[in-house]
């Protein structure tokens, strides 16, 4: 018995996989729709069936249905209305999820390098504004980096170059000269977020979409559902380019994001 979404019944019947046409006939006989059944065995060497179906909470036709069944089984139980959360069913919804970020790329903490920079903070904002107005089927947004975000880059970057032959992975030393020429890494250019998108999108069918913040880990499970990385396109404060509080995958341009898959 229920509303939308479908209500679960659990049932025991005898030593039948099979779901009874006696039952069938009452669910027609009250034209209520069964959305989904499964049998179970159970430890008295019965089988229990667990039934979805949509009905009307304490109708008329609902109780009878109820009553007739409850004649039929050994025990029947009635669950309570199973409340299945909101998710996306098209990369389109991705559109939805993307503005519900728990907090903007603007909210910068005190401890922030630029919490005291009024340009850094208005560069934020600008940065963000893009990346919630982005829409699905529309081009990713095109980044003209400043001196200072440049220069931030090129310092991560060559410190990282120092490092990679001892602590990166096979994986990451196979695919860095394929983004170099590729999507445009170096020293000195920040890879656009498209390019790096279309590459993906021709070697593993991944894609980058533009976020303004940290999403809940819900929110970001959902995008990679349907093959889609969210990333932020901010680079962190010039005045210490070698750290940030932010988590590393929200500096989306940044070389301390994770590599992308392997291409085939």
């Amino acid at each position: 018995h229920t509303h939308t979404p479908p209500h679960p019944r659990r049932a025991e019947h005898t030593k039948s996989t099979t779901f009874p046409a006696s039952w069938r006939r009452y669910f027609w006989k009250y034209d209520i729709n069964i959305t989904h059944i499964e049998s179970r065995p159970s430890k008295n060497e019965s089988f229990e069936f667990f039934v979805d179906f949509h009905a009307t909470p304490n109708a008329a036709t609902t109780s009878a249905l109820l009553d007739n069944l409850k004649k039929e089984t050994r025990r029947m139980l009635v669950l309570d209305a199973r409340n299945v959360p909101w998710f996306p069913r098209h990369v389109s919804d991705l559109d939805v999820v993307a503005n519900r970020i728990l907090d903007a790329g603007t909210d910068l903490e005190s401890d922030h390098p630029g919490f005291n920079d009024p340009v850094y903070r208005e560069r934020r904002v600008g940065l963000a504004e893009n990346a919630m107005n982005h829409r699905f089927g529309n081009p990713i947004p095109h980044i003209s980096y400043s001196e200072d975000e440049l220069a931030t880059w090129k310092a991560v970057y060559e410190r990282l170059e120092t490092l990679l032959s001892s602590y990166a992975c096979s994986e990451y030393l196979k695919i860095l000269p394929m983004m170099k020429q590729h999507c445009g890494y170096s020293a000195d250019n920040i890879p656009q977020q498209a390019d790096i998108s279309n590459f993906l999108q021709r070697t593993t069918g991944f894609q980058l979409r533009p976020v303004a913040g940290l999403l809940s880990s819900r929110d970001f499970l959902n995008g990679l559902a349907f093959r889609t990385f969210f990333c932020t396109q901010y680079i962190r404060h010039h005045s210490m380019p070698l750290y940030t509080p932010e988590p590393g995958m929200r500096g989306a341009s940044s070389p301390l994001r994770s590599p992308p898959p392997t291409p085939p």
